[in-house]
């Protein structure tokens, strides 16, 4: 299955579904799975999946956003991200890693693929800076240099704020290329094999 956001996004046109910064990602979530059911053929759709229902334990996340069965037994996991929070969108950097981490979990464990999609109106997610970064932990900076610079999440990524301090290392490479979802919000989709 490969998802097209230009085709969803035209797909919430035709619907006159808006999007700003007070919508929510359930409402992102909800709306991707009524695409999802038009747009595709046999698909069994299930929003905030625990993932025992497939005898998978101690993963680093417990619940996939959205998790798609095919009749052709293929199991597809999608997970969302909508960062519109300037005061904390550098934890929405970090948590949509750690979306793609656990999307490499389930890929490497019995799903097909994994789909993660980050939706954000803040632009220093996806703008080169124009000046050198120096973020309040210094601990911090590559996972700037990879959303603004490299444009690319891949090894290891920390987060240092607050009581926060976290870690955790992508086993692949993920290029960001963003689009224009509404004239407000950016778009990027990660596929995970």
């Amino acid at each position: 299955m490969i998802i097209d956001l230009i085709k969803f996004r035209d797909y919430c046109d035709i619907r006159k579904w808006d999007f700003n910064e007070f919508t929510s990602e359930f409402t992102f979530q909800f709306r991707l799975c009524r695409f999802i059911e038009d747009s595709f053929d046999n698909q069994n759709i299930e929003l905030e999946s625990n993932i025992n229902r497939y005898k998978l334990f101690k993963l680093s996340k417990k619940e996939i956003d959205i998790d798609i069965l095919t009749n052709n037994s293929e199991k597809i996991a999608i997970e969302i991200k909508y960062i519109r929070d300037f005061g904390s969108h550098n934890i929405g950097m970090f948590e949509f890693c750690k979306d793609i981490k656990f999307l490499e979990e389930l890929v490497e464990q019995s799903f097909s693929n994994g789909i993660a999609i980050i939706f954000t109106t803040i632009p220093n997610l996806f703008t080169s800076p124009n000046s050198e970064l120096k973020p309040k932990n210094i601990e911090n900076i590559n996972l700037y240099n990879a959303f603004r610079i490299n444009k690319n999440l891949r090894g290891e990524l920390k987060i240092k704020t607050g009581k926060m301090d976290k870690s955790l290392i992508l086993k692949n490479s993920y290029p960001l290329q963003w689009i224009d979802f509404t004239p407000n919000i950016k778009a990027c989709i990660i596929n995970v094999k």
